[in-house]
């Protein structure tokens, strides 16, 4: 009976020790599902990262948009002296065209004194 007993609390051991590690075994299985979890958000964290860094790369600096901005000023420039120099010639031809007319007008009263 004594060896009953004591195989009994043998078996009651391993059958505890058994139950433990089934019980280990379920939290293992739940520490490699969270950690893959946080692997598979580590791998988007570091996608996302790559993408901003590439975003990043084609932002203006605030020199770039200075330059851009001086060279948009020099375009300015040359249209707007293009602009008044075709308004200063505009001026100019309505002149010479109102000499032409009045030459033309000359003309004519001296050929008609001519008998032309």
């Amino acid at each position: 009976m004594i060896e009953n007993n004591h195989n009994q609390g043998n078996e009651d051991q391993i059958e505890f020790i058994a139950r433990t590690v089934a019980d280990v075994a379920v939290r293992l299985e739940h520490v490699e599902d969270r950690l893959d979890k946080l692997e598979d958000r580590s791998i988007t964290s570091e996608f996302r990262q790559d993408d901003f860094e590439k975003k990043l790369d084609n932002f203006v600096t605030k020199e770039d948009h200075q330059e851009v901005m001086n060279t948009l000023d020099k375009i300015l420039s040359i249209v707007q002296k293009g602009s008044d120099e075709s308004t200063l010639q505009s001026y100019r031809i309505r002149e010479l065209q109102d000499t032409v007319d009045t030459h033309d007008k000359d003309i004519k009263i001296i050929k008609e004194k001519v008998g032309m």
